[in-house]
């Protein structure tokens, strides 16, 4: 990887969850690490498993009320 190198992760398989992420910064003096971590990051993560309600099928709340002013 290099700086300004962007890669698809994709997540869940069942969902198709896809996010685009960008390499901002490789610190070459940073113990090697067996995998990438995240460092820092913005807003809130989605619900991976939300509640429905189980009579209707339907969420019974909106996971989505945080991302939207």
């Amino acid at each position: 990887m290099q700086e300004g190198q962007t890669f698809l992760y994709y997540f869940d398989y069942g969902d198709s969850h896809e996010f685009e992420v960008t390499v901002l910064k490789i610190d070459p003096l940073a113990p090697k690490a067996a995998y990438p971590y995240i460092l820092e990051y913005h807003g809130l993560a989605p619900p991976q498993y939300p509640d429905y309600d189980e009579e209707t099928g339907e969420l019974s709340w909106d996971p989505y009320r945080h991302w939207h002013p």
